[in-house]
C-alpha cells in the first residue's frame, strides 16, 4: 500500500492542501526487515530499545491526552 502524506500550509494568504506518496512500501515490514537483518548481521539497528521506549510512552500519553468518551 502505498503511504500517503498531506502537506498542509499557506500560500499567499490561503490555505492548501496536497497529498504526496513517500512510499510504496509499508513501514512496519520494512522495520521488520532491517532488524532481522540487523539481528543476522550484528549490527545496531537505527532505533535503540531506549528510543523504542520512549516513543511508546510518548504515543501513550497522546493516546490517553485524546482520550474521549463515546457517545
Amino acid at each position: 500500500m502505498p503511504t500517503p502524506v498531506i502537506v498542509e500550509g499557506m500560500e499567499d494568504g490561503k490555505p492548501f492542501a496536497k497529498t504526496v506518496v513517500a512510499s510504496m512500501k509499508e513501514a512496519f515490514k520494512e522495520e521488520m526487515l532491517h532488524f532481522a537483518d540487523c539481528v543476522q548481521r550484528g549490527k545496531t539497528p537505527d532505533t535503540t530499545p531506549e528510543d523504542a521506549r520512549a516513543m511508546s510512552a510518548l504515543l501513550h500519553k497522546i493516546f490517553h491526552a485524546i482520550k474521549r468518551p463515546l457517545a
